[in-house]
């Protein structure tokens, strides 16, 4: 079953509550606490903070330090999407293991007769990821 882990989860609802309190700041940049996420949508903290990180070391999200720090959005909304931010909590989209879009191999190539239409399914997937911008939530 193709299915968003729990990390991918958070990372969605996170940078989509940093979205929306942006909207109501008074200069258009809210900064965000990961405890203020984490008690929000009851997400384990620890979790959160490292799918944080890992957002922010991509460059999707800023991390803020100090007193009043927190998290704000690095790009603007129209400018994330969806497969951005499973690519960077998960990886690159794979549907079967030995496929990705960049067209893997793997050890049973000569006798696969799915390859061809999987990396189609792949190619489309990726895609409809790629078309999704977290403006669009």
């Amino acid at each position: 079953m193709l299915r968003l882990t729990k990390k991918t989860e958070y990372g969605i609802i996170a940078i989509k509550h940093i979205i929306n309190q942006s909207k109501h700041a008074t200069n258009g940049d809210a900064v965000v606490s990961a405890t203020e996420i984490a008690e929000r949508f009851n997400i384990p903290r620890g979790l959160l903070g490292k799918v944080l990180q890992q957002l922010a070391r991509h460059g999707l999200i800023r991390s803020i330090q100090g007193v009043g720090g927190g998290y704000t959005l690095a790009k603007e909304p129209e400018e994330i999407s969806l497969r951005d931010v499973v690519n960077v909590i998960e990886g690159p989209l794979a549907m079967v293991e030995c496929i990705t879009i960049e067209g893997d191999e793997c050890s049973q190539l000569d006798k696969c007769n799915i390859q061809s239409p999987i990396l189609n399914i792949q190619r489309r997937l990726t895609q409809y990821f790629e078309n999704i911008t977290l403006a669009d939530l």
